[in-house]
């Protein structure tokens, strides 16, 4: 269990900013995460499921995590703006973290190592 709150940087590479976000929902397997401030609204989202296809004849395990900030609405965006992203993990049920760690690592590096590329939409 993650708990009743989760601790989330928000942040840059060069300002952190952490914000802890209270649990407000918990519907099974999944957890939604929210704290609203003067900033905007911080959500952070948990789903865990075993999707219905099998792959390769084995079960598959399928976990998300979803972080979005919304910004408050101000003069020059009067309906505020959104960031968002998120992460799944696929894979056999019953698997270890171990088993995931290195797709896991390698994904996210490259997204953090090559984010001004990604957002300038070179591939």
């Amino acid at each position: 269990m993650l708990g009743n709150t989760i601790v989330v940087d928000f942040g840059t590479p060069q300002v952190s900013h952490v914000v802890t976000l209270p649990k407000i929902n918990q519907d099974g397997y999944s957890s939604e995460y929210r704290l609203v401030t003067a900033e905007g609204k911080y959500t952070v989202i948990i789903r865990n499921s075993t999707e219905k296809t099998k792959v390769n004849g084995l079960a598959i395990d399928r976990h998300q995590l979803l972080a979005r900030f919304e910004t408050s609405p101000d003069e020059v965006y009067p309906l505020g703006r959104t960031f968002e992203a998120y992460s799944i993990v696929r894979m056999p049920a019953g698997s270890s973290a171990n088993d995931a760690y290195g797709p896991v690592m390698g994904s996210c590096g490259k997204v953090i190592e090559n984010l001004p590329a990604l957002i300038n939409w070179e591939s």
